[in-house]
């Protein structure tokens, strides 16, 4: 642990699961399902998938909540309320949402063939390739990341995740 940097922990790009900025929502839910990280011997589910432009620059990355995010429906929790003064203040119900099934439904549909930079969040912080660890530590605890890009010469060359820092933490601790 005292010496171990970004590029000891991270999962090298090519084996991370990432995609075009134009593909569609639906495109991106299949490589959340159809993907499996093979670490170590064990195999994990992706948790963030990356998004990169035409040129192959990191723009963004998405999470399965950010997808369910898009999927919400936009009148309901105060996100419609544009009105300038509120007379009477109004809890939200989601069970009001079953009512509308039929119409959430189709908006599922055709939110599935918009593309995934619509629902994406910007990369806003990443780590150098010889980062030590407690600078990981430190930017995933202080923007609550569970994954970082990992880059080298301002190029991504992989991701780290939680997995692999508490891994490392573990291993420190010479716990089995």
């Amino acid at each position: 642990m005292k010496d171990t940097t970004a590029i000891d922990l991270m999962i090298p790009i090519e084996k991370y699961p990432h995609i075009s900025y134009k593909a569609t929502i639906k495109e991106t839910i299949s490589l959340f399902y159809n993907t499996r990280l093979e670490l170590n011997g064990k195999t994990s589910l992706t948790r963030a998938i990356l998004v990169f432009d035409d040129e192959n620059k990191l723009i963004g990355m998405v999470r399965r909540r950010d997808i369910m995010r898009g999927f919400q429906p936009k009148c309901f929790f105060g996100h419609c309320v544009t009105h300038p003064q509120l007379i009477y203040k109004v809890e939200d119900d989601p069970n009001l949402l079953e009512l509308a099934f039929e119409r959430f439904n189709n908006i599922i549909q055709d939110m599935a063939n918009k593309p995934i930079s619509e629902v994406m969040i910007k990369v806003t912080h990443t780590v150098n390739h010889d980062d030590h660890l407690i600078k990981i530590i430190y930017e995933m605890t202080d923007q609550q990341y569970s994954l970082l890009p990992v880059l080298k010469n301002g190029e991504v060359i992989g991701v780290i995740r939680t997995v692999e820092v508490m891994d490392e933490i573990r291993k420190s601790l010479e716990i089995e």
